[in-house]
């Protein structure tokens, strides 16, 4: 993935994880309380400090993976030699697509993918 791409996808990330911009954003100029300008704008203005300020909060909040999920809500379910529950994420409704089947040789791939922000 591109540089900027990454920026963009830890953007996307850290916007779903505020309901309105001055709820912590970094976006939000935090010593006027007005915004600086919509993130488009502010990203064409200053797009060295749009990248800083992105990056900074993506480094203080790391993606989770599915595993990371699970393990937090269920922290005493077993585990194989990998690590991984003994369960595959297919039959709890982790599956990566609906129309994917299940590689059942291979839970930690799907274990270790990135978990959406929002479960």
């Amino acid at each position: 993935m591109s540089e900027f791409m990454e920026v963009i996808k830890q953007r996307n990330r850290m916007c779903a994880n505020y309901v309105y911009c001055r709820g912590g954003c970094p976006l939000w100029d935090p010593f006027t309380g007005a915004a600086m300008i919509n993130c488009g704008e502010f990203m064409k203005a200053e797009p060295e400090k749009f990248e800083k300020l992105v990056m900074e909060w993506a480094k203080k909040h790391p993606e989770k993976t599915m595993m990371d999920v699970f393990f937090e809500k269920f922290p005493d379910a077993p585990k194989r030699s990998n690590g991984t529950p003994t369960l595959c994420p297919d039959k709890v409704g982790l599956a990566k697509k609906k129309t994917e089947p299940c590689r059942k040789d291979d839970c930690l791939e799907c274990w270790s993918r990135p978990a959406p922000d929002n479960i």
